[in-house]
């Protein structure tokens, strides 16, 4: 199964991710690590430092990611699905509308992690809040623990 996780920047969607791949064993992959280790082969920089100080890259990731979704939509997804050696993989963090619609049919599955209350960045270049309506998408709400974010969405897989 290949399920894509969306949502705004500290929604849970990493966290998410993280999780099924520990307890449901899958691949498991971010766009977000995709920009970090580019970055890092371009400037030189290991991806560590770029972790470490993520807030202070993360304009120039967002740029990069950008740059790449407007030139080729859906590359970064790709290359993430093409790195996994299962056909159970996870990818997190696709954040433009143009970039959706270029690979929303490749998967199965598609959360929408919704946090409510949570502000968004002003970096961030999250583009799919009217994507919580759309008939492809599950809308998953983070209002407690992991745990339970974790619970809902096994609950959502088995229910389909």
């Amino acid at each position: 199964m290949k399920i894509l996780i969306i949502g705004e920047q500290g929604s849970g969607k990493t966290t998410l991710r993280k999780l099924m791949e520990d307890q449901d064993f899958m691949d498991g992959f971010s766009t977000s690590d995709f920009l970090i280790s580019l970055m890092s082969n371009i400037n030189n920089i290991s991806e560590e430092v770029i972790r470490a100080n993520k807030e202070q890259y993360r304009s120039q990731l967002v740029d990069m990611g950008n740059q790449l979704c407007d030139i080729y939509p859906g590359i970064i997804v790709a290359a993430c699905l093409l790195a996994s050696f299962d056909d159970n993989v996870i990818i997190d963090g696709v954040r433009r509308k143009n970039e959706f619609e270029s690979v929303a049919h490749m998967f199965d599955k598609i959360f929408y992690v919704y946090r409510p209350g949570s502000e968004a960045a002003s970096t961030d270049n999250f583009e799919l809040h009217e994507y919580r309506n759309d008939p492809r998408v599950e809308v998953l709400v983070n209002d407690g623990y992991p745990a339970d974010l974790y619970n809902a969405a096994i609950g959502k897989l088995k229910s389909a």
